[in-house]
């Protein structure tokens, strides 16, 4: 792991950032990171509405709630699963390995509270795997994402 680096994702940023620099050679990442927004801003409007009925807009912000990794486009729908998964007290660990002989590249979705809409982004084909920390609520299936912290491996392509 000596020509690997890391790059985080958290909650913690109102914009989605990916700063990762190849060097000519393509052997070694600089550190960067990437964060999923907190919220997502939709515009929602019904496209026809019955008669005697009227519509309403809440203006309760659409929260980060989740996060998912795709091989290939979000759109193709072909959702990864975690590889393993460790357990401890309020803390959950997910990792997700991704094959460098895939033919596809990996995406991470960020999903949101009550809307549709996703903000999605590839990830460097380098990244060899991804640890999800998620904080657990007791007695409750609500987990919140801490953190994802993804390897970048020294020889694949860019």
């Amino acid at each position: 792991m000596t020509k690997a680096k890391r790059f985080m994702l958290s909650n913690e940023c109102p914009r989605l950032l990916l700063v990762i620099s190849l060097l000519a050679l393509g052997a070694v990442a600089s550190a960067g990171e990437l964060r999923c927004p907190e919220q997502i801003p939709v515009g929602e409007k019904a496209l026809s509405i019955p008669r005697g009925w009227q519509t309403y807009v809440d203006d309760e912000p659409h929260v980060l709630y989740n996060m998912a990794f795709y091989s290939g486009h979000p759109r193709d729908r072909a959702t990864l699963t975690p590889t393993s998964e460790q357990e401890s007290g309020t803390t959950l660990r997910a990792r997700w390995e991704f094959p460098r002989e895939s033919k596809y590249v990996n995406w991470l979705a960020c999903r949101y509270l009550n809307t549709n809409v996703t903000y999605v982004q590839p990830l460097p084909r380098r990244v060899s795997h991804c640890v999800v920390t998620y904080k657990k609520y007791p007695n409750t299936d609500v987990r919140d994402i801490a953190s994802i912290v993804c390897e970048l491996g020294g020889s694949a392509a860019p």
